[in-house]
C-alpha cells in the first residue's frame, strides 16, 4: 500500500509542473467546437494561425507558449487552438478571418466575431500584454473600432486605435486614421502628450508624414515634451530607414533621385548621429553617380557608422558580380569593392 501511495505521489508531482507550464492548447478539437467550449466556459477562443514553412510561428511555438507565465495567463482566459492555415479546415479559415500574414494571432468572441488581432512574433510580455489588451471591453481592437466609427476622436482613443491596428498588422488603415485626425488638429494640439507614441513610431510618422515633418520643425518643443535622447532616436532611426524606401521600395516618388534633397534637408537637421546619416546618404549619392574618389572618401572616414539599412545592403551582391563591372562605367564599385576585399583580409 505504502509503495502504491509513493507512485501515486510521484506520479502526480511529475503531472503539477506539466499543467501549470504553458498554453494548454486543444488537440482534438475542430474550430467549431473550441469556439462551443470557450462558449460554454465563459471564456473567450486564442487561435494560433500558423503555416510549417513560417520561422516567426516556429518561435512562439516553441519558446513563447510554453512559457509558464504565458500559461498561466491564457489557460484562464482562452480555449486555445493550434491551426495550420494551409491543411483541414486552415484555408476556409483564413479566408473567413482575413489571415493573410503570418503569425496572426486571434482573439474571437463566442458568437465568431474577431474581438482582437495580433500579427508577427512577440516575446512573452509583449504577447501577453496584446492578449490582455485583447480580453478587455474597452481596449480590444473591435471595441476602439467601434468608438472611433462612433465618433470618439479624443487623442488618447485614437492613439490607442491606431496601435491596435499596427499591432494587427494594418498599417494602411492606421496611418490613414491618424493622417485624418491629425488634419483636424490644430498646430498647439500636436504636441499633446498622449500623441507622443504617433510620433515616436516610425512606422506611423515615417520621412514625408505630416507628423515627422511637424515634429522637425518644432523639435525644441519635442525634445521638452518626450525627451532629448528620444526624439533623436526616432530622427536616426527615420532618416535611416528612408535608405531601405529609396533603395528598394520607392514609395511615394521618394527614389535615388530624392537623394540631392534628402542631403539639403539632413543638413539642416540637428539630432545626434546626423553627421553619419549625412556621411551616409552623401556616400550613397556618390556611389550612385560613380564617383570613385568621394565614394572611398566617405567610406574610408565613415563606413563603420553606417546602418546597413541602405546601400550597404547591396556590397554583398557587389563582392559576387564584381567581374561585371567595367572600369569605365562602374569606377566606384570596382574601388569600392577593392576596398572592401582589402579590410577583409
Amino acid at each position: 500500500m505504502k509503495k502504491r501511495l509513493l507512485i501515486l505521489m510521484a506520479a502526480l508531482a511529475a503531472a503539477i509542473p506539466a499543467l501549470s507550464q504553458g498554453i494548454a492548447f486543444e488537440q482534438e478539437l475542430t474550430f467549431r467546437q473550441a469556439l462551443d467550449k470557450a462558449a460554454a466556459s465563459g471564456k473567450l477562443l486564442f487561435v494560433d494561425c500558423y503555416t510549417a514553412w513560417c520561422g516567426p510561428c516556429k518561435l512562439l511555438a516553441e519558446q513563447v507558449f510554453p512559457r509558464e507565465e504565458v500559461g498561466a495567463f491564457f489557460n484562464e482566459r482562452f480555449v486555445s487552438l493550434q491551426i495550420d492555415m494551409e491543411k483541414g479546415e486552415g484555408p476556409a479559415l483564413a479566408e473567413r478571418y482575413a489571415v493573410k500574414a503570418y503569425p496572426t494571432l486571434l482573439v474571437i468572441r463566442p458568437d465568431g466575431q474577431v474581438q482582437h488581432r495580433i500579427v508577427g512574433f512577440r516575446d512573452a510580455a509583449a504577447l501577453i500584454e496584446s492578449a490582455r489588451e485583447g480580453c478587455s471591453d474597452e481596449r480590444s481592437l473591435a471595441a476602439l473600432e467601434a468608438g472611433h466609427d462612433n465618433g470618439n476622436r479624443d487623442a488618447a482613443t485614437v492613439t490607442r486605435y491606431a496601435l491596435a491596428l499596427l499591432d494587427a498588422g494594418d498599417l494602411e488603415k492606421a496611418t490613414r486614421v491618424v493622417d485624418d485626425f491629425y488634419a483636424s488638429l490644430a498646430d498647439e494640439a500636436k504636441t499633446d502628450p498622449a500623441l507622443w507614441p504617433l510620433h515616436a513610431n516610425a512606422a506611423l510618422s515615417p520621412w514625408g508624414s505630416s507628423r515627422l515633418e511637424f515634429l522637425r520643425l518644432h523639435k525644441p518643443a519635442f525634445d521638452r515634451l518626450a525627451g532629448k535622447a528620444a526624439v533623436d532616436s526616432l530622427l536616426y532611426t527615420v532618416t535611416t530607414d528612408l535608405f531601405m524606401t529609396l533603395l528598394f521600395k520607392n514609395r511615394d516618388g521618394l527614389t535615388l533621385a530624392y537623394l540631392p534633397e534628402f542631403i539639403e534637408t539632413l543638413r539642416g537637421m540637428e539630432f545626434e548621429r546626423q553627421a553619419s546619416v549625412l556621411a551616409e546618404a552623401e556616400f550613397t549619392l556618390a556611389l550612385t553617380r560613380q564617383e570613385a574618389g568621394e565614394t572611398v572618401r566617405l567610406y574610408r572616414e565613415r563606413g563603420k557608422e553606417f546602418s546597413n539599412k541602405g546601400i550597404m545592403n547591396l556590397v554583398p551582391l557587389m563582392l559576387q558580380n564584381k567581374g561585371q563591372f567595367n572600369a569605365g562605367t562602374h569606377p566606384a564599385s570596382i574601388q569600392l569593392v577593392e576596398l572592401i576585399e582589402s579590410e577583409r583580409k
